[in-house]
């Protein structure tokens, strides 16, 4: 089948026409509701867990769910003890979304320097969203200042500092 490109649908009813290769030719119709949703699809970052003194650069996913092309504002913050009562709140962005498109933003990062465990949120505003349920994602981020052993003790009495063969290297 071929059909024409679909673009932003206006009006209440919307009708397409395909054809096959054999020159058949079917009429859709429907009737149509136009929609307003948009929504925080993930915190791609920071993962789960983050490294005292290092930077952690939140990256939020979002999208159009509707039927129509929409400005939109993202915001995140995160908070947690750590932050002794304030908040990381850097500034909003704003970002046009095509019907059923997606954007990924970045934001400046936060560098803890404290271990804690932070939540950071991230909401998309929209006049009219009509899912708001689906505006706002949370991520806990747990910060440590626990450094990886690479080294396995093959014994009880080794401190840790010569391995006993060549083979406990990993």
């Amino acid at each position: 089948f071929t059909s024409p490109p679909v673009n932003a649908f206006t009006g209440t009813h919307v009708t397409a026409t395909a054809t096959d290769n054999d020159g058949n030719t079917s009429e859709f119709s429907a009737a149509y509701t136009p929609t307003v949703d948009v929504q925080v699809l993930a915190i791609l970052q920071p993962k789960s867990k983050g490294q005292q003194n290092q930077a952690l650069t939140p990256t939020v996913k979002v999208g159009n769910a509707g039927t129509a092309l929409e400005t939109i504002s993202v915001s995140v913050k995160a908070s947690g003890n750590a932050l002794a009562g304030a908040t990381y709140t850097p500034p909003s962005q704003q970002t046009d979304l095509p019907p059923l498109g997606l954007a990924t933003l970045t934001f400046p990062p936060l560098t803890p320097d404290t271990e804690a465990t932070y939540i950071f949120t991230a909401t998309v505003n929209l006049a009219g969203d009509e899912k708001p349920d689906n505006d706002t994602q949370t991520k806990t981020v747990t910060v440590s200042n626990t450094v990886v052993d690479l080294w396995l003790r093959d014994n009880t009495t080794d401190k840790g500092n010569i391995p006993s063969s060549p083979f406990w290297w990993q």
